[in-house]
């Protein structure tokens, strides 16, 4: 490399500085550019203006901040502010002495730029204004003065923001605010195990969400109380870490001294979701260094909580870092553990909702939440349905206990008001009022629970259609009276007291003086219980599949179900069986190892109520329904709508159409229309899903099928992929409507005209016949046959609204003495008289 110093000064002596710049002689190995040749130039006429001969550093960082823009961007990026420094600039100037004499360029100048020739030469290019910025912080003492200045003026870590940051789960302990932990004595004696080792004695917990990562911390907390008093051990708040970071380096400084503050010996410090610090890293924050040094010692123990995901995703890309854990996997607990976990948490849920909680609702709670929430982790998602069912069973059978405390209360109150004011008519009438409104109130609460309860019976008798009608139009109803009596009568009581509160005692105001309730104190029994129906309500209530569906209810009454489809769905009757067949082995136990509801092939052609049965089908088992077109998937990247793109392609952070709606909808049935249409791609990916029971989808998450059914629609069964026919698991066959079907459902259509109520002759109903042989939609057919006429006719006046009328052939007008109005080329309306 060459010597830039004896290269400098060996022309610093051969040129003549009169007769040259002075600053060429400072650039014999490296070019200068054209903007720092404009900036040294500017500093030798500030020198000479400040009557110095010698160009000092600090004339350059003037010229800078005179004339360079990108130079002042730079001061802001290293937390400096230009306007001030500049001003503090022409005061240090001002105030320095300087010696006139023959131009030369300064000691500290020279230092500045040999050192950003040696940048400029490592970078191969010419000295820029970047090069020369970073040589003047290094060597200018006005501009270094200012930035240790800086440095030292950054704000103090405050050390009550430390203590915020940890919580102590030995102190929760000691009170009892902890959670009951049931299970886990392998793990938590393995995790005892690795803390008390010489070497390596820092575990990391790895396991999905809500198999009990925490949870087992707190668990050792309690434990370390018994077996070594002196151990603490903490919780470190992230949400609280990093809130209020404001300069660089101040997360650094707040994490330190939190290292300092446990760093006794005596001290276990639990990071819960630790690759957050690892994840900062790439925005500079470097967290992980300073633990690795901490993590070698034996001052400080550390536990830290992942998921495999993360796990992978981060640490393998720091192994200094994941080298210093004892890797601990925590594994999903049994059906046999979480019910001894149900088992262990069912006291403190009892105490805190004042309900009694059966043995078989702890069955049902491990049972539906397994099946019906396969995207969670026992015994997490357990806890959360037992704990949801004993919320909604107290405040559906005990909500108006409150309020009845309340008036009794209030109608305490304004008793002695209106009394000590001698008004006993106005007393009387207040109160004779108030217990009319609550007379009410009681019988519409007495109304919802009749009519909540006939909504269970009829969902378990499988009678859907008036289950549906109660949930979605009466239940609705009386809560909306129960809610606006209760408003009405909070009017009145604080209408009354405020028209006459000056003459009640301040303590009788007081609400806080009054005690609490009984019907208010979890503490006391309230008469509820929670049993299997409840956990099955609250469940039905989270996920949207019917309680007969969650209870299996149904099979008592699949022949009903059969009758009412079939009169619906006309001339179909072997299809509709079969569908509800498999419908109803989905919710017995028969079906209960199958990976997916059920695969179906549709086959028949158009118009024979395919998307029909569909339809009902949905709506009578509570199911979502989505139709995918399978001309929209014959390419050979459609895999790409269904599950999403691949990175590096549009939407590729969105998920895919098919993958995103399971998300939304797990029961439901998504219908492939033109199913012989679809790619072979396309084809083998939902094979694939049916045989697995899940689809992965762009992001690398699973969408779990288990009450998703998939059915293929297609009018030609001869070019359907062999593939689907093998792995269906039936194959239901529509077949071609008979003349008495197209003719019932012609009439039903017409029947199903509101403003006008139309009916058709024989001759009449065979010309529509005619007419809907080779049809896709019989509907469709009336519409554009029909509905233009029938709405200019009412538009126009000359039928009215609710009129009544025969459709017959204009063959047959001269049989008949009324009136006839024409309606299409070929048939007239004949109005009844």
């Amino acid at each position: 490399m060459y010597n830039i110093k004896n290269l400098v000064f060996y022309h610093l002596n051969t040129y003549n500085v009169r007769r040259f710049s002075v600053w060429r002689q400072l650039s014999p190995v490296c070019d200068l550019s054209t903007e720092v040749s404009a900036v040294l130039n500017h500093a030798s006429e500030l020198a000479k203006r400040s009557g110095s001969g010698s160009i000092e550093s600090e004339f350059i960082v003037k010229s800078l901040l005179d004339s360079c823009s990108s130079y002042r961007k730079w001061l802001r990026t290293i937390r400096l502010s230009p306007g001030p420094i500049a001003t503090e600039l022409d005061d240090f100037i001002k105030r320095r002495r300087y010696t006139n004499g023959e131009e030369r360029v300064g000691r500290s100048s020279q230092s500045a730029i040999l050192y950003a020739q040696s940048l400029a030469l490592s970078r191969s290019k010419p000295v820029g204004i970047l090069e020369l910025s970073e040589a003047l912080l290094k060597y200018d003492d006005f501009l270094r003065g200012i930035h240790q200045r800086s440095d030292a003026g950054k704000p103090k870590v405050d050390q009550n923001a430390v203590e915020e940051c940890l919580y102590n789960l030995t102190e929760a302990a000691k009170n009892g605010s902890g959670n009951v932990f049931v299970g886990r004595e392998n793990e938590l004696e393995r995790l005892k195990g690795s803390l008390n080792r010489m070497r390596k004695n820092n575990v990391l917990l790895i396991g999905e969400p809500g198999v009990g990562k925490t949870a087992l911390v707190e668990r050792l907390a309690v434990d370390m109380l018994l077996e070594d008093p002196n151990i603490t051990v903490y919780s470190l708040d992230l949400c609280r870490l990093y809130s209020g970071q404001g300069t660089r380096g101040e997360l650094e400084a707040k994490l330190k001294s939190i290292f300092d503050t446990v760093k006794n010996g005596k001290s276990i410090l639990f990071i819960d979701e630790i690759h957050h610090l690892i994840q900062n890293q790439e925005n500079g924050v470097n967290v992980t260094n300073l633990l690795k040094p901490i993590m070698t010692s034996t001052l400080v123990k550390i536990i830290g909580s992942t998921t495999a995901k993360e796990y992978h995703q981060y640490f393998r890309r720091d192994r200094a870092f994941e080298r210093r854990f004892e890797i601990l996997r925590l594994h999903e607990n049994s059906a046999d553990e979480t019910l001894a976990i149900l088992h262990g948490s069912r006291p403190s849920l009892e105490d805190y909702h004042g309900v009694k909680i059966t043995d078989d609702a702890l069955v049902a709670s491990v049972e539906l939440s397994t099946r019906f929430i396969p995207n969670r982790y026992l015994p997490d998602k357990a806890i959360d349905l037992l704990d949801e069912a004993a919320m909604l069973s107290k405040r559906k059978r005990s909500c108006s206990n409150d309020l009845f405390e309340l008036l009794r209360h209030k109608t305490g109150i304004i008793s002695a008001l209106l009394r000590g004011k001698s008004g006993n008519d106005q007393l009387n009438r207040v109160l004779s009022e108030i217990e009319s409104m609550e007379s009410r109130y009681k019988s519409l609460h007495g109304k919802l629970r009749d009519v909540q309860q006939q909504q269970q019976n009829h969902e378990k008798n499988g009678n859907l259609t008036k289950a549906s009608e109660l949930k979605n139009h009466k239940i609705p109803e009386i809560i909306r009276l129960i809610v606006q009596l209760q408003s009405d009568i909070k009017m009145v009581i604080n209408k009354t007291i405020e028209d006459s509160k000056d003459m009640l005692p301040v303590d009788m105001l007081n609400d806080g003086n009054t005690g609490v309730s009984p019907a208010s104190d979890p503490d006391v029994f309230s008469g509820v219980y929670v049993d299997r129906i409840d956990i099955a309500s609250a469940l039905s209530q989270s996920t949207g599949i019917p309680v007969s569906v969650v209870l299996r209810s149904q099979m008592g009454h699949y022949e009903q179900a059969v009758q009412q489809l079939s009169n619906i769905v006309l001339g179909q009757n072997e299809a509709v069986y079969k569908t509800l067949l498999h419908i109803y082995m989905y919710s017995s136990s028969i079906a209960s190892g199958r990976k997916i509801g059920a695969a179906l092939y549709y086959v028949g052609p158009p118009g024979v109520g395919k998307r029909l049965l569909l339809n009902h089908v949905s709506r009578m088992f509570g199911m979502a329904l989505k139709y995918i077109c399978g001309s929209n998937l014959v390419s050979s990247n459609a895999t790409n709508i269904l599950v999403g793109s691949p990175p590096g392609y549009i939407g590729h952070r969105e998920g895919g159409m098919l993958c995103e709606w399971i998300k939304d909808h797990p029961y439901g049935i998504v219908a492939f229309e033109d199913a012989h249409l679809l790619h072979v791609n396309v084809v083998n990916l939902l094979i694939g899903a049916i045989d697995n029971g899940f689809l992965v989808d762009n992001q690398g998450d699973q969408c779990n099928l288990r009450q998703c059914f998939f059915v293929f629609v297609s009018n030609d069964h001869e070019q359907l992929s062999p593939l689907i026919k093998q792995n269906a698991d039936d194959v239901i066959s529509f077949e071609p409507l008979s003349k008495e079907s197209v003719e019932r459902i012609i009439c039903k259509e017409l029947a199903s005209i509101d403003v006008v109520k139309l009916r058709a002759s024989k001759a009449a109903l065979e010309h529509l016949y005619h007419l809907a042989i080779g049809t896709k939609s019989i509907p469709n057919l009336i519409y554009r046959t029909l509905g233009s006429s029938i709405a200019n006719l009412v538009v126009s006046g000359r039928v009215p609204i609710g009129a009544s009328g025969e459709l017959i052939m204009k063959s047959e007008v001269n049989l008949h003495c009324n009136h006839s109005i024409h309606i299409c080329d070929d048939m007239v309306l004949v109005r009844d008289v």
